[in-house]
Formats: structure tokens, C-alpha cells, sequence
């Protein structure tokens, strides 16, 4: 089974611009993502996909190749679903066949090599058609029902413990699924699903300021390799 990486890089951000250039801990951003895929154990290839020209050209430097993004597939409403659409109409043009596809967001850079691994692993099992990463969401819920005068009346007393209420979260650092079922759902997370749990650290997630801030700490605590270009490898 062919998989590949596929990180979705638009150009625009908000809430904190040239995000995906940003930066972190002695590297670009999303250069954490790529070179956690092109370490992947099953990883054939690593493809960035964008509508923007310094993405791309930073993206390639780093190893990864590019699938230019028309700009209506990377506007504000744009969804994954239809990144991953064009992704697979491309390497059809090119006669590039893929079995399975590793969705990773650049927004998760402390996301271990590990958990690509642990994916790809599941999928070639044949017993999961799709993977997703989750954390586990440690907050306080309450039992109760909204009154007449339309507030909420929260049980304090009768809330459970969130040690008995194991909820866990997507964390946008990982998807993966087999081709069939993209083919059959169009969805990132068909047929039977298998989750792998990312400890906080690993789920750090970045969309602002203060994010940056953090996974770079948690970068550098750790000692992550800082990504090479692709040339000084």
C-alpha cells in the first residue's frame, strides 16, 4: 500500500498572518510537519498543498513535494474534504497511485514521529479503514437543564468526575485513511475508526501568538532535532 503525507498550507491566516512560516524553535512551522513525515516509517511521499507561492517554495526546500491550490480550495470556508479531493485528482493526472493518505495539519509541530508510525501501522493492518488523534479533554461538566427564564441550572453537587468521563478530543494533528473509503464516504474519518491518544504536549495546537510561544518551549525541551533543508540532509 502507497501512503502519502498530505499537509494542507494556505496562505492566508487571520488571526495570526504567515502562519504556516512562522518561526518555531529554529524553523518554519510547518517544516516541523514536514520532516515528521519524510521520517515516517511507511511514508512513499510527503506532499504540501497550497496556494501560496513562499509555502511552496519553503515546502520544497524542506523535502516535500507541492500541489498547487486553486484559491477557491483556500479561502476561509475552504474544507479539508475538498483539499483532499483535489490532492487525489492530481496524483491521478500524474499517474501517481495512492493507497492511503496521512492528513497532517502544520498547525500540530510537536506531534512525535510515533504517531504517524502507530497510523500507517493500523492501516496496513487492514482491520481499520481510518485513524484519527485525539487528547484527552480534562474539563469540569456539569448535569443540568436550562430553567424557564432561559439560564442554565448547573448541578454542582451531582457533577461527575472527569476521571469517570473518558472524553477525548480530536487535536487536528492527525487523520488517516485508505483510499476505498475516502472513495466510498468522501469522508477523512469512514468506516471503523481507530483513535490514538497524543499526551497535552503533543496536541499543542497553533493559532496564535501565545501558541508559538509554546510549542517552540515544548520543542526545545525536549530537544527536537531542529528540520534540516532538504539539501543538508
Amino acid at each position: 500500500m502507497n501512503i502519502f503525507a498530505l499537509i494542507p498550507a494556505r496562505g492566508g491566516s487571520k488571526r495570526l498572518p504567515r502562519k504556516n512560516l512562522v518561526d518555531v524553535a529554529g524553523a518554519p512551522l510547518i517544516a516541523w510537519t514536514i520532516d515528521v513525515a519524510r521520517r515516517g516509517q511507511f511514508i512513499d511521499r510527503v506532499y504540501v498543498s497550497t496556494d501560496d507561492d513562499e509555502i511552496a517554495r519553503v515546502s520544497a526546500s524542506y523535502g516535500a513535494d507541492v500541489i498547487r491550490r486553486p484559491a477557491e480550495l483556500a479561502d476561509d470556508d475552504a474544507q479539508l474534504e475538498s483539499t483532499v479531493s483535489h490532492a487525489f485528482a492530481t496524483w491521478e493526472c500524474i499517474g501517481r497511485r495512492c493507497g492511503a493518505v496521512v492528513l497532517l495539519q502544520p498547525t500540530s509541530p510537536c506531534r512525535g514521529k510515533e504517531c504517524v508510525d502507530m497510523a500507517c501501522a493500523i492501516l496496513r493492518t487492514g482491520r481499520r479503514s481510518s485513524v484519527v488523534a485525539v487528547t484527552p479533554d480534562p474539563g469540569a461538566y456539569f448535569v443540568g437543564a436550562v430553567d424557564d427564564d432561559g439560564t442554565w441550572a448547573a448541578a454542582y453537587d451531582d457533577r461527575p468526575k472527569t476521571q469517570d468521563i473518558p472524553i477525548h478530543r480530536e487535536t487536528g494533528a492527525l487523520w488517516a485513511f485508505t483510499r476505498p473509503i475516502w472513495e466510498e464516504t468522501g469522508n477523512r474519518l469512514g468506516g471503523n475508526p481507530a483513535a490514538i491518544v497524543l499526551g497535552s504536549h503533543e496536541a499543542i495546537d497553533v493559532d496564535g501568538a501565545w501558541d508559538i510561544k509554546n510549542a517552540g518551549s515544548e520543542l526545545r525541551s525536549r530537544n527536537a532535532p531542529v528540520p534540516r533543508l532538504a539539501e543538508a540532509r
